[in-house]
């Protein structure tokens, strides 16, 4: 009876302000305070990605995969029915859908993402990851044996710097829109006061976007050299650093939050599966799943959550359940000294289970659903979850 209950108060909201196709068509343009938030989309990652391409794309419009026939017909007789291949969250649908704020999920791509499966050879590699991703892959972007994830981030905030406000716009039911990234409080009421402007806070998708891949892929996450990599670029992204060490320019936009684990290892910490058995088989098996923090991970977590510079927060999406536990605990020791500090999860589903019930603590594959409506995952919030979010005002 109480899963029931959780299930009905989740998704309730939800179908309640579901509307139909002929009732969107009939409402009348956007008038102010009227819109929708959306905490996690990843609109730039085509766009960023694709700007070394033949085609130039800009943040707004619809990106289509190219999907040609000389794309790996393995992979995509795999994933293929799985994978959508046009944009989602391009800026022109979420003018249209009445999306007025949004954490943008800034994630560098992972190397081992492309570079790691046996699908990928010389021939077809360039078109199969286009027509996965619908980024106009080329071969120094698959080739390149290290990726400094930082510079990559830093390169995409840059690059929607560069675009908005009256730099780049669109024009939607005769109206001029245009975005703009959310510095301020007193910018985000500004934003919200126009039904034609767009407010983009900045988040981030993965721990590896404050490292670089040579540490991860040699597996020498444990230096202390590498730690202090990590925490200088936290501290730069915290406006306590300048953003290199070439300048002495300092960041402007905040970081709201930030997920520690993704796809792959990464030296933080364990992360929940949510790959199927199709996909392992496409991306080679990861390791580190369900493990708890490792040292530089608890390092990382306090660095990231001090209260000198503008505090990052933990958004707990990806991490496994042991590591989750172990960040509820940081907290909550946090809390004993005054300091409340919001749990975050940006995009996540509801398991139904405790995380003490042997069946969420089982293997994650595709048989563990057999019996349930709810995907017994852990990468799915628990009922202890739950309470933590909501004794903590996540």
């Amino acid at each position: 009876m109480r899963n029931t209950i959780g299930f009905l108060l989740f998704f309730l909201p939800l179908f309640l302000l579901a509307q139909t196709e002929e009732e969107e068509q009939a409402n009348p343009p956007l008038q102010l305070g009227q819109f929708y938030a959306d905490i996690h989309i990843n609109s730039s990652s085509k766009p960023y990605n694709s700007r070394t391409g033949d085609m130039d794309y800009t943040i707004w419009e619809p990106i289509f995969h190219d999907c040609g026939y000389d794309r790996s017909s393995q992979m995509m007789q795999a994933l293929g029915p799985y994978l959508p291949k046009y944009s989602q969250a391009h800026f022109a649908a979420l003018a249209q859908g009445r999306s007025r704020l949004s954490c943008m999920a800034l994630s560098p791509v992972e190397r081992p993402l492309i570079n790691g499966s046996s699908f990928y050879n010389d021939r077809n590699k360039k078109a199969t990851v286009s027509c996965m991703t619908g980024i106009v892959a080329n071969q120094l972007f698959l080739r390149q044996k290290e990726m400094d994830y930082f510079a990559d981030l830093l390169g995409n905030i840059e690059y929607l710097q560069r675009f908005e406000g009256e730099k780049s716009f669109y024009y939607f039911q005769g109206k001029k829109h245009q975005y703009e990234i959310i510095r301020n409080a007193g910018q985000l009421d500004s934003v919200l006061a126009s039904p034609y402007r767009l407010g983009i806070l900045l988040s981030i998708d993965g721990g590896h976007s404050l490292g670089h891949s040579i540490y991860i892929d040699e597996n020498i996450t444990n230096l202390e050299e590498y730690s202090e990599l990590m925490r200088k670029n936290i501290r730069r992204l915290k406006g306590l650093l300048p953003i290199s060490d070439n300048t002495d320019e300092y960041i402007q936009t905040p970081i709201l939050w930030i997920s520690l684990a993704k796809n792959y290892e990464n030296g933080l910490g364990g992360m929940a599966n949510s790959w199927s058995r199709d996909e392992i088989n496409v991306f080679g098996k990861v390791k580190a799943v369900n493990n708890g923090p490792s040292r530089l991970g608890k390092e990382i977590i306090e660095e990231l959550t001090a209260r000198e510079g503008r505090r990052i927060l933990i958004d707990v999406k990806h991490m496994s359940y042991r590591f989750r536990k172990y960040y509820y605990q940081a907290i909550e020791r946090a809390s004993i000294l005054g300091e409340k500090i919001p749990v975050v999860c940006s995009h996540c589903g509801i398991s139904g289970l405790s995380w003490q019930q042997r069946n969420y603590k089982r293997k994650d594959d595709d048989n563990k659903n057999n019996t349930s409506y709810l995907n017994h995952w852990t990468q799915n919030l628990s009922e202890e979850d739950l309470i933590i979010f909501i004794n903590q005002a996540a």
